[in-house]
């Protein structure tokens, strides 16, 4: 019996309706914001024209079906969920930051780009062991998984901050946005705050295939230096809108050992994988300690080993430990919200801090009725975190199904 039919017209009508509901979100999104009727509808509208247009010219183009997202077998699940851990430490640490809970988010959650580096680096090491690293290909598809995104969500960020010409926290302002100004938002990541990280990775992603090919003892030499140079320095490196080389340089300074850390993980993963168990447990406590520590500094020793670098470098270190050995535990179990976090982890990246602004209004609502410290506020803080969570997993999920076949170019999916 043939189920292709009916499959297909199952994922055309998802399709027409994750249109139809992107479309809605758009023009509710701008009316609450302000944005005058008629240009919220033409928006609206010339958004789900957009899509369909797509969808149309993807028709003519091959035949629609949907996609099965089935891994191959022996497919190492925990692994692949360290992209979704990876993306929900980074989503919490800004959204924590901005609503209420900047010691919370320093002390645990704060450099987080180390794991999204570390995986980065195991995955193209692992994929470099399975067939070898052909360079051309590589760097062609990073301008496709990576840059075309990349171009096309900072474009994105800048129309939408026009159209509500408003500020936004930890987004560009609508008066630094021109056409002059456009090369440098692109090369330099200024569109949204978290966006440096693509042009700085983007940089790593260049010596890449090199470091796929280098001895153990110089990865070795490599990663023993630049760890020691990251927590040796006085501070961290902030991912600020404005140009600044020295900052620029020293996220290079401050994140480079992860992505080596990374490599070195998928070359000795056999005979590090067995020793995880007997670290995890004081690997984990060490790191929450340091992270009270960094909370609530005390002390002569809050200058050095209180400081940005040394503490949230050693501590990411210490919690990498209990991590992989988790990922190790599940990694063939297929789990699916780890799945779909993982999966949409880098639109995940792109979309959250554009939308960090509305719940920062409604914390200080909350705080002001409830009181700030209360049990009942942070349980409607607890409770926000999961709605923004879940906000952005469902809109890149319905990104996806709009985008269809051009979803990793636009958005990384």
């Amino acid at each position: 019996m043939n189920t292709t039919a009916p499959q297909t017209r199952v994922f055309q009508w998802s399709r027409l309706a994750a249109i139809a509901a992107l479309s809605a979100c758009c023009f509710f999104f701008f009316r609450m914001h302000g944005v005058p009727m008629l240009r919220t509808v033409s928006v609206s509208a010339g958004v789900g024209l957009f899509f369909v247009f797509l969808w149309l010219a993807e028709s003519r183009s091959q035949p629609p079906q949907a996609r099965s997202g089935k891994k191959r077998d022996g497919f190492d699940w925990g692994m692949h969920y360290m992209r979704g851990f990876a993306i929900v430490c980074i989503m919490l640490s800004h959204f924590c930051v901005r609503t209420g809970w900047p010691r919370f988010s320093a002390g645990f959650l704060r450099s987080s780009t180390v794991f999204f580096l570390f995986i980065s680096g195991y995955l193209c090491q692992y994929l470099a062991f399975r067939r070898p690293v052909d360079t051309g290909q590589y760097y062609l598809s990073k301008v496709k998984n990576v840059i075309s995104p990349y171009v096309v969500c900072s474009l994105a960020t800048l129309a939408a901050v026009c159209l509500l010409h408003a500020k936004r926290a930890g987004v560009i302002a609508p008066s630094e946005i021109s056409l002059r100004s456009l090369p440098n938002i692109l090369l330099l990541g200024w569109a949204q705050r978290p966006y440096w990280y693509i042009p700085f990775v983007v940089i790593l992603f260049l010596v890449s295939p090199w470091l796929t090919r280098i001895g153990n003892r110089t990865l070795l030499w490599l990663l023993v230096v630049s760890f020691f140079a990251a927590v040796c320095f006085p501070g961290r490196p902030l991912g600020n809108l404005t140009w600044n080389p020295v900052v620029s340089l020293y996220r290079y300074v401050y994140f480079t050992w992860a992505y080596l850390l990374g490599f070195a993980y998928a070359r000795w993963k056999a005979r590090i994988d067995p020793h995880l168990g007997a670290y995890a447990i004081p690997a984990l406590l060490l790191g929450i300690l340091l992270g009270f520590r960094t909370m609530f500094p005390a002390g002569q020793y809050s200058d050095f080993i209180l400081s940005g670098s040394f503490a949230w470098s050693v501590q990411k270190l210490f919690f990498l430990v209990p991590v992989l050995w988790i990922a190790n535990r599940v990694r063939s179990v297929r789990i699916p919200l780890f799945d779909w976090l993982a999966t949409y982890s880098f639109t995940l990246f792109f979309l959250h801090h554009f939308f960090i602004q509305d719940y920062i209004g409604l914390m200080a609502r909350v705080s002001g009725t409830l009181g700030a410290g209360t049990l009942v506020q942070t349980a409607v803080h607890i409770a926000l975190t999961v709605v923004f969570l879940a906000q952005n997993l469902l809109l890149a999920v319905m990104l996806k199904q709009v985008c269809g076949h051009w979803s990793r170019q636009f958005i990384g999916a």
